[in-house]
This record gives structure tokens, sequence and C-alpha cells, in this order.
């Protein structure tokens, strides 16, 4: 990984289950460098650019994306399918 392409990450994520607890690389937002948020299904579910983010014990997963400054937290479980 170049030093751009880390730079450009927000997160990286630990194996926790089936699941990947993620946790920030730097500070942006409401969320400081080193904070660990919740928990995401894969790296398509949350994006690297925005404030969005995932807090405690939420989860996202399926094809449900969370972007822009989206914020989800508390005992959330989000989940999404692609209908065409």
């Amino acid at each position: 990984m170049s030093k751009m392409e880390k730079f450009m990450k927000k997160y990286s994520t630990k194996k926790e289950g089936n699941m990947l607890r993620i946790i920030a690389l730097h500070s942006f937002g409401e969320v400081g460098k080193g904070d660990k948020g919740g928990l995401i299904e894969k790296n398509s579910n949350l994006s690297h650019s925005g404030n969005a983010w995932v807090f405690g014990e939420a989860s996202v997963s399926g094809d449900a994306k969370v972007f822009g400054d989206a914020k989800v937290f508390g005992d959330a479980s989000v989940s999404g399918g692609f209908i065409q």
C-alpha cells in the first residue's frame, strides 16, 4: 500500500466473528484517531470519504452503504440488498 493510499483510507478493520470491527486511522468529524467503531460485514459497507461512521455496537451488512455525513449508532443494525 502506497503512502497516498494509506492516507486516503480513514479506517482499518479487525475480524470479529463474521464481521469486521472498524478502527479510525486518523481524526475526522466526531471520530478520533484510534477510536474503535461498530461492525461492518465488508469494506464496501462504509465509505472512506466524508465523515460517515458506524459507532459502538451498531452494524452494517449486506449491500447497505454508509456514506457522506451519515452516522449509525446505538444498537442499530442496517442491512440491505440490491433491488432492481
